[in-house]
């Protein structure tokens, strides 16, 4: 008899385009093959009236809903994900978002994506999965593997997040923790968060911001985030002074002292290492670069 496990997706956004947080709770059992419903997010900021939509490794598609004010929304799966759809890719879409850079709320108009490589990966991370831009650079990077069930994998996909990690946030996956990247942020939908906690999920609301506030003087969000999603894929080196700059403007955050992202080391940017089945084969450092200037939220 199959168990539903529940979870609650959120979504929030940065300066960049919809990112994602799937928020919930559920209960697990590792002998339990079906998930029946989770919850959907995008990162960054909150973002409302955001359309999602889920695609499984063999090809099912469905509607996952639209996210609220609150940046959330539940979904029903019928009958369930099992073993064989995952890695399943998370798809978000239009609404707006709250821009960390200069607290105003602006049209959503690219996707944000995000990949789950299995039911296991969702218990990892306390039932709580986001869509956020660093998630959506790993999709990138795990969609960029040749199609096929023997490439795409569980393990693929987790490796993606550790490589995406490695390159610009390394505290946030240390010790095995790839999957930190994948977890709900705090949500950030006002001009002066001041609680956004000590945590995984503050500190990656402060990278997020930091990433917002990095692109608004660098081109604009969907440009930086365009460029660096076709650098992860064609496996281009991604500029250290892009990751020192992101980590900067974390680092002036009005509350990133009180995350501790400002002790994390920064990220020198780098060649992204396409995962094999197994995991990763290890990556390219990153030329030096300057961090960008602080800015004002």
């Amino acid at each position: 008899m199959i168990n539903s496990k529940k979870m609650r997706l959120t979504m929030f956004a940065a300066s960049m385009v919809a990112a994602g947080a799937l928020t919930g709770c559920f209960n697990d059992k590792s002998s339990d093959p079906s998930t029946t419903g989770f919850g959907l997010g995008a990162a960054k900021g909150a973002i409302n009236g955001a359309t999602c939509n889920y695609k499984t490794a063999v090809n099912t598609n469905g509607f996952a809903g639209t996210t609220d004010a609150n940046g959330e929304v539940q979904v029903a799966v019928t009958p369930g994900f099992g073993a064989n759809d995952y890695p399943v890719v998370i798809t978000c879409v239009g609404g707006t978002y709250f821009d960390e850079s200069d607290n105003s709320t602006q049209p959503q108009t690219e996707p944000m994506r995000s990949v789950i490589p299995d039911a296991q990966s969702i218990a990892e991370v306390g039932g709580k999965i986001g869509v956020n831009p660093f998630t959506e650079l790993a999709t990138a990077l795990f969609d960029s593997l040749p199609a096929g069930a023997a490439n795409r994998t569980a393990a693929a996909a987790k490796a993606s997040y550790g490589e995406i990690g490695r390159l610009f946030a390394p505290g946030m996956v240390a010790n095995g923790g790839a999957l930190n990247l994948m977890q709900a942020s705090t949500p950030v939908n006002t001009a002066n968060p001041t609680n956004l906690g000590n945590n995984v999920a503050g500190q990656l609301a402060t990278y997020l911001a930091g990433f917002a506030k990095y692109a608004a003087t660098n081109g604009g969000s969907m440009a930086v985030l365009a460029d660096l999603r076709t650098k992860i894929a064609t496996g281009t080196a991604v500029p250290a002074s892009v990751a020192q700059g992101i980590k900067t403007q974390a680092n002036s955050y009005t509350p990133g002292a009180t995350t501790g992202v400002t002790a994390q080391p920064s990220g020198n940017g780098g060649t992204a290492q396409k995962p094999t089945s197994g995991g990763t084969t290890g990556g390219t450092g990153g030329t030096g670069g300057t961090g960008g200037s602080g800015g004002q939220v």
